[in-house]
């Protein structure tokens, strides 16, 4: 069995259409977006920054192909914040188009450059519409609605019955999205982790789904998958510590307010619904901070 030699934690969906020997992959997968017919995978030319990593791992996939510039990523969770992670990525892929064709800034001439699109494969566990418009102006602390600064991430769902038409327009991610939720419904029947992707592998290879390709990298895949769980773990870990520390803020503020009024521990406890004895080191802390 040959193996994958990378210095980064990897992705199976940027195994499958970023590898350059895959390159047919990622340009039927632009072909079923776009409703284009491109047969010539030299008209597809990969520009994923090599330097440019994510919680340790790669983003998925950058091209440019007919004038655009295109960058997918998979995510196994929901994430709000996309919109600006593609656009902090995209300044960095339009910084090394600028300088691979020697385009200065300072020209007096318009310069142009690959139109982007950035696209967004959810295929997670949660219930998520079809397609969903990610706005970066949603993160902005004063609301902003003139649509002068915008830059949008749009997630298609791959689980969702609507989105059937892509799936069987690209062959490639159809087996893509076969090999993960058949890994994801042995899960859901609490086998572990190996046993559920070796059995989702062997269905796979039977039906004749990614046959080569698990054949020749079973283990990579298994380690890949357990890689993406380490990943999606690690943001759902991320977004509890934030919850619970934006909880705490939140009841250290309505404590100190209670307090300012001259309410006691007892009741400041009751009209807050916690123990006094819970909340009883910080109502001294503020008190004592207070004086």
């Amino acid at each position: 069995m040959s193996t994958i030699n990378r210095q980064y934690k990897d992705r199976l969906f940027r195994l499958l259409f970023a590898d350059e020997q895959n390159k047919s992959n990622a340009l039927a997968l632009y072909n079923a977006l776009n409703h284009s017919s491109y047969t010539n995978e030299d008209d597809l030319e990969f520009n994923t920054l090599e330097n440019v990593l994510y919680l340790g791992m790669k983003n998925d996939l950058s091209f440019i192909i007919a004038d655009t510039m295109s960058l997918y990523e998979q995510q196994a969770s929901h994430n709000p914040n996309m919109p600006l992670r593609g656009f902090l990525y995209f300044s960095k892929l339009y910084d090394k188009y600028l300088a691979h064709h020697q385009k200065s800034l300072h020209s007096r001439t318009l310069i142009t450059v690959p139109t982007p699109r950035y696209m967004v494969f959810y295929n997670g566990m949660e219930h998520r519409p079809a397609v969903e418009k990610l706005r970066l102006s949603e993160a902005f602390e004063k609301p902003d609605t003139s649509g002068e600064f915008e830059w949008t991430a749009t997630v298609i769902n791959l689980n969702h019955e609507a989105n059937s038409a892509l799936l069987n327009s690209c062959r490639p991610l159809y087996e893509y999205t076969t090999l993960v939720s058949r890994i994801q419904y042995y899960r859901a029947q609490n086998l572990p982790i190996e046993t559920a992707v070796n059995t989702a592998v062997d269905d796979c290879i039977r039906e004749g789904i990614l046959v080569n390709f698990l054949t020749e990298h079973r283990t990579e895949v298994l380690q890949l998958y357990l890689e993406e769980l380490d990943e999606k773990f690690y943001l759902e870990e991320l977004w509890e510590e934030g919850r619970k520390e934006g909880l705490q803020i939140h009841l250290t503020q309505l404590i100190l307010k209670k307090i300012k009024t001259g309410k006691s521990l007892e009741q400041i406890a009751a009209e807050v619904e916690e123990k006094p004895e819970d909340i009883r080191a910080l109502y001294e802390e503020l008190v004592a901070a207070g004086r």
